[in-house]
């Protein structure tokens, strides 16, 4: 064990100052692992199961990439080392201001070594990001506690799931805490937290289950979903596997059974147990008739979807303009009441806010005025400096469009890159979108502007005799689209690349049968 202000034997770069801990290692996790990050309800209090795996490293809950990811743009291209070394500084400064400490095996506050971090980053094999830094930083609190991986509980509303995936890959694990809006609503209000008023609090539980249950129904061989009263009722049960969760032991076949989910169980619960549960919220003492109106208007559809059974009627659910701007401004003075209440959770608060206060603006005016400007460093990092992916990109679309123009065929080039570079299914069907819309402008402009050439089979362009071919295409490629989209979000990562080689291999067929 490392002794108070001197240095450890061994290790002659590891020492200690004013009992903090400075540790000055490059990370050498094990890899592959997967990494973890928590997100859903507020009842993280109750899960120090999350806190007491030997293998699996838990910080405090911190809100670095709700306060960072935002402003991130703000701190310059990141490219460029001096604004990368600012933003490691400002971050690792957010870290060791938080109310609780992150601490190392021994319980000492860790300190960050800010060119270890950048070391770090210029040795990643992608492009750096936010997530890059929150990642050295985050192993290094793993490696401080003897762990080989981590979990990050998310906070804030937003869940930014592609970029995470995209960033980590096949690594990612999501946990889902799932909780019951009318309680999860209520115990908020007994905490100190940034909202009071559960007007405010149940439209911000709204969006971060909607959020959520996209990343359930997009990943679920990579999503574990806790639920509140499941965990409370069979907590044995819930932890062990939770636990053959985060030692990656479960069976993904039997995960993927419907049987598993946690929404299926909530659906399929027993009479008994359904009325128990609806039972505790018929009782006005713990929560009144316009707080549970509140929740409901808000949170109506999320919770038919997640199984909490409503108790008043969607069409009953309605509130004025000044009924909602009402709520808004007690909201407020209730915040500022409790600040009042609470002088020392505010100092702690104010300390981290102070440090990003000033990149919440960009040369003096709002972030929300430069958006043009925000747009344009963001596309200087997305091209420099330059990477392998992006050659190979411009090769494809060489290609894509050489072969569409050649024979009418521009999709395998496109397939192919897709097949051995990963991205989100969402940028894959955004960017075949934007191709598509554009091959097809260009070819209804030439029809317009332009006559057949007379090796063509007709006088013009379309043929009334053909008709039946139109129509048969277009109402295929109407139908389809809707179908294809709503199939994608059944398929993981690997079922994905499946699609794309079997469409390929269609491809091909097609272009031999149509040759010959």
């Amino acid at each position: 064990k490392r002794k108070k202000g001197k240095k450890e034997k061994g290790n002659p770069e590891a020492n200690t100052q004013d009992n903090v801990i400075y540790i000055n290692t490059v990370v050498q996790l094990p890899q592959p692992r997967n990494v973890f990050f928590a997100v859903g309800s507020s009842f993280f209090e109750r899960l120090d199961c999350l806190d007491n795996i030997p293998h699996v490293a838990s910080p405090p809950l911190t809100p670095l990439l709700s306060s960072f990811h935002p402003i991130v743009e703000n701190f310059g291209c990141l490219t460029d080392e001096s604004n990368l070394l600012n933003l490691i500084e400002h971050m690792c400064c957010f870290v060791e201001k938080n109310p609780v400490p992150w601490t190392n095996i021994d319980g000492t506050p860790i300190s960050f070594n800010r060119n270890d971090i950048m070391k770090h980053c210029n040795g990643s094999i992608n492009m750096t990001t936010i997530f890059t830094i929150l990642e050295a930083m985050l192993d290094k609190f793993a490696e401080a506690n003897n762990c080989t991986t981590w979990i990050y509980k998310l906070h804030g509303t937003s869940l930014p799931h592609e970029e995470l995936k995209k960033h980590f890959g096949s690594s990612l694990r999501f946990i889902y805490l799932s909780q019951d809006p009318r309680l999860a609503c209520k115990s908020s209000t007994r905490r100190f937290s940034e909202d009071v008023n559960v007007f405010v609090l149940a439209e911000k539980w709204n969006k971060l289950h909607d959020s959520a249950v996209e990343t359930l129904n997009q990943s679920p061989d990579i999503l574990f979903e806790l639920e509140h009263d499941s965990f409370i009722k069979h907590e044995g049960d819930e932890r062990e596997k939770l636990m053959r969760f985060l030692r990656d032991e479960r069976d993904l076949e039997t995960q993927l059974q419907s049987s598993d989910r946690v929404i299926w169980r909530n659906l399929t619960l027993p009479d008994a147990e359904k009325e128990e549960r609806i039972a505790r919220w018929r009782n006005r003492d713990l929560i009144s008739d316009q707080e549970l109106k509140m929740v409901e208007y808000h949170c109506y559809d999320s919770m038919k979807k997640l199984g909490y059974q409503p108790l008043l009627k969607k069409e009953n659910l309605h509130f004025d303009e000044s009924e909602v701007i009402a709520y808004y401004q007690e909201n407020e003075e209730q915040k500022t009441k409790r600040k009042q209440e609470c002088p020392d959770e505010v100092a702690k608060e104010l300390t981290q806010k102070e440090i990003i206060q000033k990149f919440q603006t960009l040369d003096g005016q709002e972030v929300e005025g430069n958006r043009f400007i925000r747009l344009l460093r963001k596309i200087k990092g997305e091209i420099l400096p330059i990477r392998a992916v992006f050659v190979w990109m411009m090769v494809a679309g060489f290609f894509s469009g050489f072969f569409g123009g050649l024979i009418g065929v521009r999709g395998p080039p496109l397939i192919m890159f897709f097949f051995f570079f990963e991205y989100p299914k969402k940028q894959v069907k955004a960017n075949g979108s934007i191709i598509a819309t554009a091959n097809t402008l260009i070819r209804v402009i030439t029809y317009a502007i332009t006559k057949p050439p007379e090796t063509y089979i007709a006088n013009e362009w379309f043929v009334k005799s053909e008709w039946s071919v139109y129509v048969t295409v277009l109402i295929l490629g109407l139908a389809g689209s809707p179908c294809g989209i709503y199939l994608s979000r059944y398929l993981n990562r690997g079922g994905y690349k499946v699609a794309l080689a079997a469409l390929l291999i269609v491809n091909g067929i097609t272009m031999m049968i149509t040759a010959s």
